[in-house]
């Protein structure tokens, strides 16, 4: 019994850690692209080169303003689920409560879409010169993904370690 009542806090203690790292990444997310932003003029020039300015009745710096606030609103919505994830799986690491399942499956699909947008963006660097500040870039995205992993993988862990030790103390007991 000893063994399992390790194994559980192991696999508590991993949720715990992923899902600080979590929360951190999508804070992160939102910081490194505020720097970018302002920081990197090429990084705002590639941005707006994408669009013909002659199409769009507006000026450059209200497409500035309109770009800037529609990708800050999807970084927003990327950070709550990530503290939803990530909040969940302390919570349940902590043993403050058992978290419902539908944070393993967002945890599922964060990780899926994540993963799928990195893969094709390091594909499409490889076709073509890249600096090495932006492959260090997706060397830490790949990392969050992990942690992500790490969630779902500890998560369905506890469940059943939790269920077995649950099991063997009922089997006692009668």
């Amino acid at each position: 019994m000893h063994s399992l009542e390790a194994r559980i806090r192991k696999q508590q203690g991993i949720l715990t850690c992923s899902g600080v790292g979590v929360i951190l990444f999508g804070m992160w997310s939102i910081a490194r692209f505020v720097l970018t932003w302002f920081m990197n003029p090429a990084y705002l020039s590639d941005v707006l080169n994408a669009v013909d300015m002659d199409t769009i009745p507006i000026t450059l710096e209200q497409y500035k303003i309109i770009t800037f606030v529609i990708i800050m609103f999807f970084l927003i919505v990327d950070l709550c689920v990530r503290l939803y994830v990530g909040l969940a799986a302390i919570n349940e690491g902590k043993g403050l409560y058992r978290a419902h399942i539908t944070y393993i499956i967002v945890a599922i699909m964060l990780a899926a879409i994540n993963y799928s947008a990195d893969v094709y963006h390091m594909i499409s660097a490889f076709n073509a010169e890249i600096e090495f500040k932006y492959l260090l870039d997706d060397v830490v995205d790949m990392t969050v993904h992990i942690a992500t992993v790490e969630i779902f993988i500890s998560a369905i862990r506890v469940r059943m370690l939790e269920k077995s030790r649950l099991s063997g103390e009922s089997g006692r007991v009668s």
